[in-house]
């Protein structure tokens, strides 16, 4: 430490010098910078004095311009000391930190060395505590971040199995409404069939039959030949079913040619519905029943009429049978284009049924495949599902071992945090007691640290006031060398104006012994006189100014200047004196 003390002390003392020597240069810098600008206001006044120009600073620019360099180098120079200065300042201020920077490394040193009380012990094992308590805290907020994490985790997991069953029920519904639809159409299609076997196998009516001409003709002259009267209905349980009535059959068959020509009546409409008019046939047909008389009680009918009758009758028949052979003419003719119709219709409906038949087909297969691709889908979708189930279930079960661990882990630690928070509860009694002392030291440290702080303003004071002084002396001793060169100046005057005087005494001499010559040398005597008092008063007033000279040898600057241009004027109000009178000044 001594060492480094000694290392620094050196280096401040070098620094100190360096920046007298560099003070020095600065002052004599400025002495001629002062010279200069003199000698020019000098030169600017004499040019000013002999062309006639006002002297006055005010109203002279050059002077003014002058004044404003002489200001501004004034302004440099001090802005330059200010930030040497400022820069000294900082570097002291830097070695004084180096220095507490060490004094307090010395101190932790002969801390170090020393050996440790009971406080100092205590408040190392505290800070220990204290650690170890921060991190137990840090773990169990980890672990609580931990179980946190993976409680969202689990409820991300339950989240996408609950989307998964949402999506296999969904499934499932499309499933069971396809299966349905399916079912729906299969039904449909063996209504349709069945509706198409029971019109095929309806054999009620012979009329609606695809029979030829000649059959129902045959038929309808058989039924039409037989004699007969209509009567009531009897709802008796021996009674046959009621055989068709010609004239109804003849009435329908007009009726239906008439119909079919007419496409907007409601038979052409039962005519495209046949199930409509299969039913409505069967509501509306009239139950008809004869009562046939047997062939005695006819032979004796017959018997009992007349010629006339008779003969009247068979002319009745033969109209009548001319106009049935008509009406059946018209009948055939418009059967044979019922049955043109009906054979059309039914290759129509053949066609229709084959292309239902194929359609239906179609339909069919393009449902058993969609069927089979949707059933294999949802095989697929199971399958996926019960994968992410099982995989889930393990995750699920893993993250709830390791929930559980680090409950268990969590009360451990909350165990040692308890423990610990006792013990830290022990430990802040400690430190209160130890935070008292910690007190007490550090307010002597703060007036130790303000006592070092005092005592450093105080160095930086003392060093302001040195470097005063020194600036000062530097100045007092330019302006002593100045006025010893003004002394050697007035020295050397003096002794001009001593050999004057004894130039001046001798020529007085010889005034004297002419003086009676004429009254002009009695006028240049008295012109002696007055010349010998003022040289008497010029030789006190040089006694007075070699005394005042060797009393102030030290003091201001601005004194001497004047003083010795006070001996100048003086100087040349002699010499214009003597020129006046015609006095020489130095002898041949």
């Amino acid at each position: 430490m001594a060492t480094n003390v000694a290392f620094y002390a050196d280096r401040l003392a070098q620094k100190e010098h360096e920046f007298n020597e560099l003070q020095a240069t600065f002052n004599r810098y400025k002495l001629k910078n002062k010279v200069k600008f003199d000698q020019l206001r000098k030169e600017v006044t004499a040019y000013c004095s002999d062309h006639g120009y006002s002297i006055n600073e005010k109203e002279n620019n050059a002077l003014l311009l002058i004044r404003l360099a002489e200001n501004e180098l004034a302004l440099d120079a001090a802005y330059r000391e200010t930030e040497t200065l400022r820069k000294e300042m900082s570097k002291k201020q830097m070695q004084l930190n180096d220095q507490l920077i060490l004094i307090k490394n010395m101190e932790e040193q002969l801390r170090a060395s020393q050996p440790l009380s009971s406080v100092e012990i205590q408040e190392k094992k505290r800070a220990a505590q204290m650690i170890d308590i921060d991190r137990i805290q840090q773990q169990m907020l980890f672990k609580d971040e931990r179980i946190v994490e993976l409680n969202n985790v689990i409820l991300d997991k339950e989240r996408q199995i609950l989307d998964l069953q949402e999506l296999c029920r969904e499934q499932g519904e499309v499933a069971s409404v396809t299966s349905q639809a399916a079912r729906i159409v299969q039904k449909q299609w063996e209504e349709r069939n069945r509706e198409r076997r029971e019109i095929g196998t309806e054999t009620d009516s012979s009329l609606w039959s695809p029979a030829r001409p000649s059959q129902r003709y045959a038929e309808h002259r058989i039924r039409g030949e037989s004699p007969g009267r209509a009567v009531a209905n009897r709802g008796t349980a021996n009674t046959s079913p009621p055989p068709l009535d010609p004239s109804e059959v003849l009435e329908r068959s007009g009726r239906r040619e008439d119909d079919d020509d007419l496409p907007g009546t409601s038979n052409s409409f039962l005519a495209r519905n046949p199930d409509l008019d299969l039913s409505f046939r069967k509501k509306n047909r009239k139950r008809v029943t004869f009562d046939l008389l047997s062939t005695a009680q006819a032979q004796q009918s017959l018997s009992n009429r007349s010629e006339e009758q008779f003969t009247q009758m068979v002319l009745e028949l033969t109209g009548e049978n001319e106009r049935l052979r008509r009406e059946l003419l018209d009948t055939s003719a418009s059967l044979d284009r019922l049955q043109n119709k009906i054979d059309k219709a039914d290759d129509d409906m053949t066609k229709v049924v084959r292309e239902g038949k194929a359609q239906a087909l179609k339909a069919r297969a393009v449902a058993q495949a969609r069927i089979k691709e949707l059933e294999d889908h949802m095989a697929e979708l199971d399958a996926q599902h019960a994968e992410q189930v099982d995989r889930l279930q393990t995750e699920i079960e893993s993250l709830r071992s390791t929930r559980e661990w680090e409950v268990e882990q969590n009360a451990q630690l909350r165990e040692q945090l308890n423990q610990a928070k006792t013990k830290n509860h022990k430990l802040t009694e400690e430190l209160d007691a130890s935070e008292k002392t910690n007190r007490d030291w550090e307010v002597k440290v703060a007036q130790g640290e303000e006592f070092l702080d005092q005592l450093i303003e105080d160095l930086a004071e003392a060093e302001d006031i040195i470097n005063y002084m020194e600036r000062q002396k530097h100045s007092i001793l330019d302006d002593v060398d100045k006025l010893k060169d003004a002394i050697i100046a007035q020295d050397q005057l003096i002794e001009i104006l001593e050999a004057d005087v004894v130039i001046y005494e001798e020529h007085i001499g010889i005034l004297r012994e002419s003086l009676g010559a004429s009254k002009v040398d009695h006028r240049a005597l008295l012109r002696s006189k007055a010349f010998e008092t003022k040289l008497k008063a010029l030789e006190k007033e040089k006694e007075q100014i070699n005394r005042k000279s060797n009393e102030r040898e030290f003091d201001e600057v601005s004194v001497f200047p004047r003083d010795d241009i006070v001996l100048a004027e003086k100087a040349e109000f002699l010499y214009a004196t003597a020129i006046v009178a015609g006095i020489p000044l130095f002898m041949d």
